[in-house]
């Protein structure tokens, strides 16, 4: 069975500064952010730091915990801050080097 895929540290703080981006651009508060999309305001807080929203934010050997959003989670971000998915995770893994991506602002 494959193994789950969990975003590293650098992958989750890349996510965390295009949600931070989307939020800003609409002048809305990580809290108005979180309520509109179900979560709680430090889970939202927490996301766009790049960091697992856990009580044990810290591994046993003191590294940070990366966060690692489902689908349903960035779906419901994408519906509140009005961007496409695809905006919020293509910094996180790159196009493959063989094809050329380009973000069109609203579509």
């Amino acid at each position: 069975m494959p193994r789950h895929h969990r975003l590293d540290l650098q992958q989750a703080e890349r996510l965390g500064a295009r949600l931070r981006a989307a939020r800003e651009a609409r002048e809305l508060t990580q809290e108005q952010v979180a309520n509109a999309a179900g979560l709680n305001r430090n889970h939202y807080q927490l996301l766009e730091k790049g960091r697992a929203a856990t009580p044990a934010v810290q591994r046993r050997d003191g590294e940070l915990r990366p966060s690692n959003p489902t689908l349903a989670t960035l779906l419901e971000l994408s519906r509140v801050l009005d961007v496409p998915v695809s905006y919020m995770v293509i910094d996180v893994f790159g196009p493959p080097a063989d094809v050329v991506v380009e973000y069109l602002e609203g579509r």
